[in-house]
């Protein structure tokens, strides 16, 4: 199991992040609002947008009823069910949930994370290989080349054998570059297993 990694939610709070109009200010719910912000998983400091946004308009949120609202959300972002999916998306975790609801929030986000993580891994591997098949593909083309300057007339005797031993080089890395890409499939494939013994 990864351990868990305690980052920024900064690209994941900003979602939905848009400050009040005066409409918005003047017939603010602060008990809905701070709701919605707990759902969300935003922290406490974060009525200081909504406040700064109302100034302009001489409204100044409602810390109490804010708090009672972010509260009650913060039950309902600080499940298992909703760790599992925030760390299965990359996300970090900025330690919102109060003591009684971290528990199984940190559970749930620690293996959505280790799933993340490997799936990560899987795609690193996939790349890796795709790129040793190219690598082969330009060895290849330099064989071509090779072969076709030895097949010229113009190819001197010790053109050709110099050019001999250039192919059987090529050749060499082909064969390395195919044992490799033969490793990667392997521990792609036990990669792939494992994830599936986790999912299942």
């Amino acid at each position: 199991m990864q351990k868990v990694v305690f980052v920024s939610l900064a690209s994941f709070l900003l979602m939905g992040c848009a400050t009040m109009n005066k409409s918005q200010c003047y017939n603010a719910d602060w008990h809905m609002i701070g709701m919605e912000d707990g759902m969300k998983g935003r922290l406490t400091d974060y009525i200081g947008k909504h406040r700064v946004a109302c100034a302009k308009y001489d409204v100044t949120p409602n810390l109490e009823e804010y708090r009672q609202g972010r509260a009650e959300g913060l039950e309902q972002f600080c499940t298992r069910a909703n760790g599992f999916n925030i760390g299965l998306s990359g996300y970090g975790y900025n330690g919102v949930c109060p003591a009684q609801l971290a528990e199984p929030f940190l559970d749930g986000y620690a293996q959505g994370q280790d799933l993340y993580f490997r799936y990560n891994a899987i795609k690193r591997v996939s790349s890796q290989i795709q790129s040793e098949h190219r690598r082969i593909e330009k060895i290849d083309e330099e064989i071509t080349e090779k072969k076709q300057k030895l097949l010229s007339e113009k190819a001197s005797k010790s053109d050709r054998a110099l050019l001999l031993r250039e192919i059987e080089d090529l050749q060499d890395k082909i064969r390395d570059v195919e044992k490799n890409i033969h490793r990667l499939k392997r521990s792609k494939a036990k990669m792939e297993l494992e994830l599936e013994q986790l999912r299942n």
